[in-house]
């Protein structure tokens, strides 16, 4: 069976080892490329490679990630610093998806990971109900912070951008700037997966067997 040669930028890294995870045995990919932070620059040896993944940190990645677009090769990135620019699609494949169809090339943004649990199950609601306002806690694992990253006993009651960036994406991914959000970002002692408790109120008001 014919397989899609990609490519992946930031492979050593807690986001660069889930996606090798996941492209291993892959039915529709096959991992051709996959540079060292020394080679990182070589692009032509992405020559074979339809599109890339990038799992590069943003400090990186709003360089490197470009030099592989300027040689046609479709980006799709972790990185934070993409997801506000007008030109990049931020995409949730089950919300909005379509916008893949009208993508030329470029980079295409994922949002911030807290976002993703959280958006799923807000959209259908959003349409049926129209939604108004979110209030939303967020426990985020010690993952989100990075390899070395170590919280023993303890909790950091701040992170610094996640509410602002789960307020702007948000609004980009729904295309709706009105909806009202309360957002607070706490990293716990966990490892992996992040909670969101989360209160909303809709335009109309739906009924627990709608829901």
């Amino acid at each position: 069976m014919y397989k899609i040669k990609v490519g992946l930028l930031g492979s050593s890294g807690l986001v660069g080892e889930e996606y090798r995870k996941r492209l291993a045995n892959h039915p529709f990919f096959e991992l051709v490329f996959a540079p060292k932070r020394e080679t990182l620059f070589d692009v032509d040896r992405a020559k074979e490679c339809a599109l890339i993944f990038s799992a590069l940190p943003s400090n990186i990645a709003q360089e490197v990630d470009l030099l592989y677009v300027k040689e046609d090769r479709p980006v799709f990135s972790s990185a934070s610093c993409h997801r506000m620019k007008k030109e990049v699609p931020l995409i949730i494949p089950e919300i909005n998806g379509e916008k893949l169809k009208t993508t030329c090339g470029g980079i295409i943004a994922k949002p911030n990971c807290t976002l993703q649990s959280m958006l799923l199950p807000l959209y259908p609601l959003h349409q049926a109900f129209g939604l108004k306002k979110v209030a939303a806690t967020y426990l985020q694992a010690t993952s989100g912070a990075g390899k070395d990253f170590s919280l023993t006993n303890n909790i950091i009651p701040y992170i610094e951008g996640e509410e602002e960036k789960s307020l702007r994406e948000t609004h980009k991914i729904l295309g709706d700037a009105s909806i009202v959000m309360s957002i607070h970002c706490n990293r716990v002692p966990v490892t992996f997966g992040h909670l969101a408790c989360i209160s909303a109120s809709f335009a109309k008001k739906p009924t627990l067997d709608e829901v």
